[in-house]
């Protein structure tokens, strides 16, 4: 598992980074013109004879949402608990938190061999490049101009990227081979067993109806929270060749209800909101663990993404009827529950440090220290979160804001974070050995409920 980076910025600050300005657009208005006659009309031409517009190609077998899932199917071939289903030959798919299953009426070829093909909508990945100062966005590519050496480097990077998304994309889709031999899978060692799964079908004449239960941990990885889209392709053929499905293959199924994978949809929900930046996903059969694909560098971009899987939900403490944790992305958040049921999720800017309860709340403090573009100074802050009994949230905080930042700092605070704060030596744009080091502290003061900053020079230090 990829730990977070303690140097990333928050994400107040990459929406700063991001953000492009918007314009205006004014019509101006000039004096009315003055009616023209109205010509008389002329005879209408008949409308020449539009061609037919061309049908998008159909998958040679059909398939579709099943029009009803039973609550507990029995697994025995027979397809009547499904509702109608599409004329053989057809596959149908029903999708709910607990697995999937796939049900199939087929005849001819079809019956001796079927792939089948389950995906989802795979987690869009950022495009490389680097955005100014300015919010314009400057996508790489490699131009005609580049020197040979340079041309390489470029054809290298983009050749990398190329291998990398197709990677990413792939653990979206699950290829299945339905034949004599059962269902199996296709996996790095061929075609292989599904555990779990449990196939049963039914000879009737010439057709094969057949129903497959599938587990979670057969699903492909998922994007969407809640789950709502999936595509499925059915072609026949042997064993010993998988089929290249192609896009007019595919069918997209909506499912007619939203999807949550216990536990903590809720909270997957939310987090996907809070993620729509970074390429979000995270597999059924694992629901706390959540992937975010992004830059190393995330305000600026870059020709390398990097894959980091979090635990979401990290319960801490409850505050009367509230159960109160981290909520892990690259930023982390204060998660707020209620009777199980989700109230809020709040950033808590900087890395977690820790939380204590005073004053009939739950304080988190965090700490954040980055680089500041482009003088090279150092941006430290620290930040604190407030929960009280109500679910509401506040900032206890007095600001006291380092507008040069800092050369060199360091953060500490005391256990019980009634005194916290950062000390070193403040920027100054000039390398001097003469610069005096400052000590930026709070204490709480429980008259007030506040952190209250003062400056100092540290002990020893003149």
């Amino acid at each position: 598992m990829m730990k977070r980076k303690n140097m990333l910025a928050p994400r107040s600050l990459l929406l700063l980074a991001g953000a492009t300005t918007l314009v205006a657009l004014g019509a101006s208005c000039g004096a009315a013109p003055q009616p023209r006659p109205t010509a008389a009309p002329s005879k209408p031409k008949p409308a020449p004879i539009a061609e037919a517009a061309a049908e998008e190609p159909k998958p040679a077998i059909p398939v579709a949402w099943v029009e009803t899932t039973p609550e507990s199917p029995v697994i025995d071939g027979e397809l009547g608990e499904w509702g109608t289903i599409p004329a053989s030959p057809s596959v149908g798919l029903s999708v709910t938190k607990d697995g999937a299953h796939i049900v199939t009426d087929l005849v001819g070829d079809a019956k001796n061999g079927l792939w089948i093909e389950l995906s989802t909508p795979a987690a869009e990945l950022r495009p490389l490049g680097e955005w100014s100062r300015d919010g314009t966005f400057y996508e790489f590519n490699c131009t005609d101009n580049l020197e040979p050496e340079a041309a390489a480097k470029c054809k290298a990077t983009l050749e990398r990227h190329a291998a990398f998304a197709a990677k990413h994309a792939a653990r979206f889709t699950r290829l299945f081979r339905l034949d004599e031999k059962g269902l199996r899978w296709r996996g790095d060692g061929g075609l292989l067993p599904v555990p779990g799964a449990v196939v049963a079908s039914k000879v009737k004449g010439d057709r094969v109806t057949t129903e497959i239960k599938l587990p979670l941990s057969a699903l492909p990885r998922i994007s969407e929270a809640p789950a709502m889209t999936f595509s499925l392709a059915a072609v026949a053929g042997p064993a010993d060749k998988a089929p290249a499905i192609q896009p007019e293959q595919r069918s997209d199924l909506s499912a007619p209800a939203d999807i949550d994978f216990e536990p903590m949809g809720e909270l997957r929900a939310a987090a996907r909101m809070h993620a729509l930046r970074e390429a979000f996903s995270y597999h059924p059969a694992q629901p706390n663990l959540v992937e975010l694909v992004d830059f190393p560098d995330r305000v600026h971009g870059g020709t390398s993404l990097e894959p980091t899987e979090q635990v979401l939900w990290e319960p801490l403490t409850k505050l009367g009827d509230l159960e109160l944790g981290y909520v892990h992305l690259l930023d982390t958040y204060i998660g707020i529950f209620k009777a199980k049921k989700l109230v809020d999720t709040v950033l808590l800017v900087g890395e977690p440090k820790g939380f204590v309860e005073r004053n009939k709340s739950v304080h988190f403090f965090g700490y954040d220290e980055h680089a500041m573009d482009p003088i090279g100074a150092i941006s430290s802050s620290w930040s604190v979160l407030a929960v009280d009994a109500a679910g509401d949230t506040s900032e206890p905080l007095e600001a006291d804001v380092l507008t040069s930042g800092w050369s060199s700092v360091d953060a500490f605070h005391e256990k019980s974070f009634d005194r916290f704060g950062m000390r070193g030596v403040p920027y100054s744009g000039e390398e001097s050995e003469s610069a005096s080091p400052l000590e930026l502290l709070w204490t709480w003061n429980k008259k007030t409920g506040q952190y209250v900053p003062s400056r100092r020079t540290p002990r020893g230090k003149r």
